[in-house]
């Protein structure tokens, strides 16, 4: 699929081009270095600093949040990645990528934290990419941590959503839409 290619070539050549130092830099003179909590300090504060707004959602964070855990523990979070890679920040004409928009995240992290975006896109552009951004790098990446990456992303989004009453939100229902079709029995 040309969509799964090309964004797979775009998340290489972004992080062959712009250093993890260049990225680091740019958010220092930017303000925005310490501006967002990491990943591990959101998941925290969202699931577990307050409670869940639906008790029903402790086993899947509970769950995922362990598989998040693990498979951080051995990624390689050495890359310049775009960090908000999905649908609304990339532009298409004539069924190819003309566009991608939105660097205010860009930061430093793991393929697999990147392509949870590319996931979010479906099956065959997620596979696709991951393929082709292996052949092109050399660097193997796990289809299933990319999977709990797009989960955990969406979770997260999800529960705040649920938490502040904002259930007629377009991406909180995204998020639901999403978290039924990926995991098995979710409870809402």
């Amino acid at each position: 699929m040309v969509i799964g290619r090309q964004l797979a070539e775009f998340v290489a050549e972004f992080s062959r081009v712009v250093s993890p130092a260049e990225i680091n830099k740019l958010r220092k003179s930017s303000g925005v270095k310490d501006a967002r909590a990491t990943w591990k300090q959101y998941f925290q504060q969202v699931f577990f600093d307050q409670p869940l707004p639906d008790k029903r959602l402790k086993p899947i964070v509970e769950e995922y949040y362990a598989k998040w855990r693990e498979l951080t523990a051995k990624e390689l979070a050495t890359f310049s990645i775009h960090d908000d890679l999905h649908p609304a920040n990339v532009l298409f004409a004539g069924g190819k990528v003309t566009a991608i928009l939105d660097f205010s995240d860009a930061t430093v992290g793991s393929i697999e934290e990147e392509m949870r975006g590319v996931y979010r896109m479906g099956d065959v552009v997620a596979r696709t990419a991951i393929s082709h951004y292996q052949h092109l790098t050399d660097h193997v990446l796990d289809y299933e941590n990319v999977k709990v990456w797009a989960i955990m992303n969406d979770l997260v989004r999800f529960t705040r959503y649920l938490g502040d009453g904002q259930t007629d939100q377009p991406m909180f229902l995204l998020a639901r839409q999403n978290l039924r079709r990926w995991t098995k029995d979710f409870p809402l």
